[in-house]
């Protein structure tokens, strides 16, 4: 993975639960590879593996609709195709609908792009260009180019795609 120095002539996003009222207070403590292309959450106090570095960042993605999967609360489970369809269990709906998140903008320029996760990562990131509460989950999904389905069991689906070698992402089966 190249950690690139470009300049970027675009804004990087990011979901959060809660407004954050301090970025450079929100920084995660990460243990990485040199090139990022291997990475976890680490405790302030925990050993670096070996080969590995320790660093507190912000992590944020170049494209609003990489934070689309992420719109809905975390114990959802979810899969995404590359054909836009996003599936959520019927079981998690209300939760989905009724779910709040802020979106923050910031600006590309003040962030690194990892390539090879298309992710980008600040150290000292300013405040945010604009941050804005989304309180219509599947409406923004869905205004960001993705349809939503309900369906009996997210788990099921993934077997099928398997089955049908299908590409997918997926978060909490």
């Amino acid at each position: 993975m190249k950690l690139s120095k470009i300049l970027f002539e675009s804004d990087v996003y990011r979901l959060d639960s809660h407004k954050i009222e301090s970025f450079g207070g929100s920084l995660r403590t990460y243990h990485h590879s040199p090139d990022w292309t291997q990475s976890g959450l680490s405790k302030e106090d925990e050993e670096v593996p070996e080969g590995m570095h320790k660093s507190k960042v912000l992590f944020a993605v170049g494209d609003k609709k990489d934070v689309v999967p992420y719109m809905a609360p975390r114990d959802a489970s979810r899969l995404w195709t590359d054909d836009n369809i996003i599936y959520f269990n019927k079981s998690d709906e209300r939760a989905i609908r009724n779910h709040k998140a802020w979106l923050s903008t910031f600006d590309g320029n003040d962030f690194k792009y990892l390539e090879d996760s298309n992710e980008y990562v600040s150290s000292s990131p300013k405040e945010p260009l604009e941050q804005q509460q989304i309180t219509d989950a599947v409406g923004f999904i869905e205004q960001n180019g993705y349809k939503v389905e309900f369906i009996d069991s997210v788990a099921d689906k993934a077997k099928e795609l398997d089955e049908k070698g299908i590409a997918y992402n997926a978060e909490g089966l």
